[in-house]
């Protein structure tokens, strides 16, 4: 596909999204299925589970104690031949615009070198916290993920990266 279905909710880009109904969604692919049809009026055809975030505040607002908030991330897949966007305010968005580090068509990303590498370099040198266990450390998944020493650029280390940035924060 060649972008991402914009949110109808009126908050600006953002892809499809709602509330998990036991009651009105036998699973968790049911309720994706609705929510995107309802918010772009496409039909999804393959569907695959990417992530499920779960980290306690991810959510929630300085002195939050409410219940926790689990999200899950889909790869969902459509075929414009066969739907059109039917809802005010659905429209598509290129993919690179919300990974500007993964567009390596041209030619190496600025946004990595001018901004995302020496605060990505900074967080490295800083402890980890004494409850994150890792194999590597954090220089060493830098390296690894980011192409910043003798490892090469891998595309497939996306979900690497990702997990990096949103543990860097």
């Amino acid at each position: 596909m060649a972008g991402e279905a914009g949110s109808a909710h009126g908050e600006g880009t953002g892809l499809p999204f709602g509330p998990f109904d036991p009651l009105a969604h036998r699973t968790f692919e049911i309720g994706l299925r609705a929510w995107v049809e309802a918010q772009t009026g496409l039909t999804v055809g393959y569907v695959e589970q990417l992530y499920t975030f779960g980290d306690r505040g991810r959510h929630a607002r300085p002195d939050d104690t409410g219940a926790h908030m689990v999200s899950v991330g889909y790869l969902a897949l459509t075929r414009m031949t066969d739907n059109t966007l039917r809802v005010p305010g659905a429209g598509f968005q290129p993919w690179y615009r919300f990974f500007p580090w993964e567009d390596w068509r041209e030619a190496r990303p600025a946004i990595l070198d001018t901004t995302i590498l020496p605060l990505l370099h900074e967080w490295a040198t800083r402890p980890a916290d004494a409850e994150t266990t890792r194999a590597l450390g954090r220089r060493e998944r830098l390296r690894f993920t980011f192409d910043t020493g003798a490892s090469p650029w891998d595309e497939e280390r996306v979900l690497e990266r990702y997990e990096l940035l949103y543990e860097a924060g």
